[in-house]
């Protein structure tokens, strides 16, 4: 479950948004207990410096089952013609190019850090990059997207 609030300053080029999140990460032989949820709370301060470029910057964190998990976040939203580069790094960052209006390629990473209980005290850490290239083929005068990609995770 996630729930999200965003507020401008009275600058409109700034904003600080709030992030909220409760997660059961267990094994399907744990069940739903109280100890396998696991809060987490993000911070974001946002600065929209021209409409071409905005820059996020922020603190995440998240109790996972080895304890504390804190991680800075960097984030960006940037367009340039057919370019358009967004994400909020370590977690995730795409990289989009405009073929045609219809037809986009490019490149896209998304960060993974998750715990999971596995009953009896245990848990296993997963701590992973998903690096993926990507084509979108976007279907007029409709709301579907074709997508074909090809990634690697580390």
């Amino acid at each position: 479950m996630n729930a999200s609030y965003q507020f401008n300053l009275s600058d409109s080029s700034q904003s600080i948004t709030f992030l909220g999140q409760l997660r059961h990460n267990a094994s399907t032989d744990v069940g739903i207990t109280i100890s396998a949820i696991r809060p987490g709370f993000a911070m974001l301060y946002g600065l929209k410096r021209n409409e071409r470029l905005s820059w996020k910057f922020g603190l995440n964190y998240a109790r996972q089952f080895f304890g504390n998990f804190w991680l800075p976040l960097l984030g960006i939203d940037w367009r340039n013609g057919r370019w358009w580069c967004w994400g909020v790094l370590p977690r995730y960052a795409v990289i989009d190019y405009r073929i045609h209006k219809y037809w986009h390629t490019g490149i896209a990473y998304r960060g993974v850090n998750d715990s999971y209980s596995l009953g009896n005290q245990d848990w296993l850490a997963v701590f992973e990059g998903q690096a993926r290239w990507f084509q979108d083929v976007y279907i007029p005068h409709s709301r579907l997207v074709l997508t074909a990609e090809i990634g690697h995770t580390l």
